[in-house]
């Protein structure tokens, strides 16, 4: 079995087991492709995980999307969860390992092997180990990564050069940095690009609904109310639980996570490093209509994603800094 996000790693995973059991058996028999559906999922990143397993399955393999028992927002509601923090990711727990665990637990098979896309400039989640044996209700269960001896660089390269297809679709998903990827509610990254970058407005929900759930339950409830009505394609299989419970919070919001949320603001855009070019900068405007108005100004930058981003020289950040 093969676990499946949809972001870069694991669609290099994919792409390179496919091609192996068809060189070896002729067939993906065997094969079984597992995505996690955390229920947070950014939308556009869902649509195109939805068609890469709809791909593998027509080719042959067997693909299972682990549905989430109740979405992430009836969850806080129902046990009375906060927004997870670094030291309490509540989330992964119960859409990931959790998950995962239990479905290996009712396999019929004796010998699992799962594999993952773990790499090896990863070290928070090596651990020094890429193979891991476990014994799970007397079913003897091999976790390894077969990306352990690649970085980041490792994985464009590869996908650029020999999976030209996949490349191009996920290059829409990273549109201008190389990683980052994630559930668009994720309060323990310190700064969540992907959001930003493919959906400004649900960016800017996570910071409402962060404040709303730092100011009480009746606060919490109506944000979340305008914005299921606003975006129901960000909630998927929301439901308003009987009872709610109230956030068990100390008050103690110097050493709290979620308090980078609650202040954050939507940028007007952001500068990151060029991708392919040293001396070359990204500067990515969260509206399209910004980007081409800077552009019209500087005659040396480059346009791409109808004006979202602008690859200019280094040399003119200070123009930036000054003029917008």
């Amino acid at each position: 079995m093969l676990s499946f996000s949809g972001g870069k790693d694991s669609s290099l995973l994919v792409a390179a087991i496919t091609e192996f059991f068809k060189e070896k058996n002729g067939s993906l028999e065997g094969l079984l492709v597992i995505h996690e559906d955390t229920s947070v999922e950014i939308p556009f990143v869902r649509m195109l995980v939805e068609q890469t397993l709809k791909e593998i399955k027509g080719m042959g393999a067997e693909t299972i999307t682990l549905k989430a028992d109740e979405n992430f927002f009836t969850l806080m509601l129902k046990r009375g969860y906060g927004f997870p923090k670094w030291n309490y990711r509540w989330c992964c727990r119960v859409y990931k390992y959790g998950k995962i665990k239990k479905f290996i637990s009712e396999l019929p098979h004796t010998n699992v092997l799962n594999l993952i896309a773990i790499r090896g400039d990863e070290k928070f989640r090596v651990g020094g180990k890429w193979i891991q044996e476990a014994k799970l209700r007397e079913k003897n269960v091999v976790t390894a990564s077969p990306l352990i001896d690649l970085n980041i660089n490792d994985v464009w390269s590869i996908l650029e050069s020999k999976y030209e297809s996949i490349y191009r679709r996920l290059r829409k998903v990273y549109v201008a940095k190389p990683d980052g990827l994630g559930c668009w509610t994720c309060t323990v990254i310190k700064e969540d690009l992907a959001t930003l970058l493919l959906d400004p407005r649900l960016y800017e929900l996570k910071i409402e609904l962060c404040r709303a759930r730092c100011a009480g339950l009746e606060c919490f409830i109506n944000t979340l109310k305008t914005a299921v009505k606003e975006r129901p394609d960000a909630f998927p299989g929301f439901r308003w639980p009987e009872e709610f419970r109230d956030i068990k919070c100390r008050r103690k919001c110097s050493t709290c996570s979620i308090s980078r949320w609650r202040s954050k603001k939507v940028p007007k855009y952001l500068v990151l490093p060029c991708w392919e070019r040293g001396d070359m900068l990204h500067v990515v405007f969260t509206r399209a209509e910004d980007g081409l108005t800077a552009a019209e100004r500087l005659s040396v930058a480059e346009i791409h994603y109808g004006g979202r981003i602008l690859c200019v020289p280094k040399s003119l950040m200070r123009f930036f800094e000054r003029e917008l």
